[in-house]
């Protein structure tokens, strides 16, 4: 009887442990997917900025050529 308590205990200390661990591992994969949604979006408002920035000058010479 003694021991199957404590052999009880000890299955509910593991699966609180994996639980716990499954958790911090969907965390950990979600900061991943953060981090390589922002670098997406980085690369693209640099694009952007890079052709408005080609824009303005195409525009500033058609405005000198008038």
């Amino acid at each position: 009887m003694f021991a199957s308590g404590k052999l009880e205990l000890l299955m509910i200390d593991l699966a609180i442990a994996m639980v716990s661990l499954k958790i911090m591992y969907i965390i950990h994969q979600n900061a991943k997917v953060n981090h390589f949604q922002l670098w997406i979006l980085s690369s693209i408002e640099w694009r952007l900025n890079e052709a408005l920035t080609e824009m303005q000058k195409i525009t500033r010479k058609t405005d000198m050529q008038e």
